[in-house]
């Protein structure tokens, strides 16, 4: 693998609010007035009562997290667009709340664009390190760029974006402290690609 520079914005925050109903309704308001384009949106539960709700965007994608041993909720937010990346970051700014998480974060860059090569090689892989799916959701769009999710336990997830017309896939990955091993194996295996 050879690292270059991701064409999307990350940035993750908290709030205190860990009502589904109400997160969904406010982040939904939230992404509409940045002018981000909604594609897709799913949600689902995990074991150990976990939700998570998703957008796929246009432009990247939005995530919701909520633990509700934590009392918090976790949101990450990639973004190609850095207008509208700013523009969402300073409409929830008073939300927003710097609370210390336990998770690792990694993007990486893989050469792969094939969306049926690249789902075909992670869930192999998933498979063979036991990490076990629990809702998946992909979205494709004009110009073949192609986005998928894969929610797994414990509220971890992997994101691909890819980039045809450059030749790459941004690789997206977080995983809680507590499942480092996964996490690790899932780095080394995607420095194979």
């Amino acid at each position: 693998m050879k690292h270059m520079q991701c064409k999307c914005w990350w940035h993750q925050f908290f709030v205190k609010e860990i009502s589904s109903e109400k997160l969904v309704k406010l982040f939904d308001e939230y992404l509409q007035a940045t002018q981000l384009t909604i594609m897709k949106f799913s949600e689902c539960y995990v074991p150990g009562g976990v939700y998570i709700a998703t957008w796929i965007l246009a432009e990247s994608h939005f995530m919701i997290r909520v633990r509700p041993s934590d009392n918090k909720a976790s949101c990450d937010l990639s973004c190609c667009n850095l207008k509208k990346f700013h523009k969402f970051l300073q409409i929830v700014a008073p939300e927003m709340q710097s609370i210390a998480w336990h998770e690792w974060h990694d993007q990486s860059i893989i050469k792969e664009t094939n969306p049926d090569k690249i789902n075909k090689s992670f869930d192999g892989y998933l498979k063979k390190a036991k990490l076990a799916v629990v809702a998946f959701e992909d979205c494709h769009f004009p110009g073949d760029g192609y986005t998928a999710i894969w929610m797994l336990e414990k509220g971890n997830f992997i994101v691909v974006h890819t980039f045809p017309e450059d030749g790459k896939t941004d690789v997206e990955c977080s995983f809680n402290t507590a499942d480092l091993d996964p996490f690790c194996g899932f780095l080394t295996f995607i420095n194979s690609q």
